[in-house]
């Protein structure tokens, strides 16, 4: 097992999500990267429904009461290894009694760590992810435990195929109202030549933006389906980007969507990154 010594600045328990619970309310949540937490477990061999552990800005401190082989993958970030310097996106072993810790965040917000045969923890309906917002399981905190299954043998390094982390042109589609809010504010088209900067309040559940557009309307919908990546717009202009833990259902136009490549790269930005929107191909 592992042993939770210092739990970071967010640290949980991830993996790619529920799904077919939407009727219940219940959000997919699952890695805000996935592309980075599936080089991970790549790297180690594990399937893709293993579980990960999700770091955000700032790494955990974690005692190794076993051996195992590890890849940390996502933000750059300089991991130690009983105080050594160590790597990111490269299959490293870990021995009982080790401790992993990290230093300070280089590029990027959310990292990756994967063991060998993924880690062993509490599956609510069929999933290990996290969700705060729903009160699904809990953030990691000092003293917590978690399994996984032992691991001594040899381990081959996979040919690399990572995610650039730091792209800041974040991929979306139009979403179903785009049209129905461009007839009654033509400034709706300028999303795609302004710039957007990510506010303090972003979360797991939604980034919120600062922007300098006119985007006001006074259109509304009928509550619909919402998914991770739904851009809503409010009538006062604000643009809401959901993610993981977002909720199901919403009543404000969904003008945009963001692609799964896109719900990634902005799962790596930071309050304060400025970022533009890229009409996806």
């Amino acid at each position: 097992m592992i042993e939770i010594i210092k739990p970071g600045l967010y640290t949980s328990l991830q993996d790619k999500g529920r799904y077919n619970c939407s009727h219940l309310g219940a959000p997919s949540s699952g890695a805000m990267d996935s592309i980075s937490a599936s080089n991970a477990n790549r790297m180690l061999d594990n399937g893709p429904k293993a579980s990960v552990l999700e770091c955000t800005i700032i790494g955990p401190e974690i005692k190794f009461n076993k051996s195992t082989a590890i890849a940390i993958s996502g933000a750059v970030i300089q991991p130690f290894i009983n105080g050594v310097p160590s790597f990111i996106n490269k299959v490293l072993k870990v021995k009982s009694g080790d401790i992993l810790s990290f230093g300070k965040i280089v590029n990027g917000a959310r990292s990756y760590i994967a063991v060998r045969g993924g880690f062993l923890g509490t599956k609510v309906l069929g999933s290990q992810s996290t969700c705060i917002t729903s009160s699904i399981l809990n953030l990691l905190k000092k003293g917590d435990h978690i399994e996984f299954a032992e691991y001594d043998g040899y381990f081959e390094q996979p040919p690399s195929l990572l995610k650039k982390i730091g792209n800041k042109n974040i991929n979306v589609l139009k979403g179903p109202e785009f049209e129905l809010i461009e007839k009654v504010n033509s400034n709706l088209s300028d999303v795609f030549r302004s710039s957007f900067v990510v506010r303090q309040e972003s979360n797991r559940m939604a980034y919120r933006i600062s922007h300098d557009l006119n985007l006001s309307h006074d259109k509304s919908i009928i509550s619909s389906g919402t998914i991770p990546g739904t851009i809503q717009l409010t009538p006062n202009g604000d643009l809401i980007f959901l993610m993981r833990d977002a909720q199901t259902t919403g009543g404000y136009p969904r003008v945009l969507q963001l692609t799964e490549i896109g719900i990634c790269d902005l799962a790596q930005m930071k309050p304060g990154d400025e970022f533009k929107l890229k009409m996806d191909n």
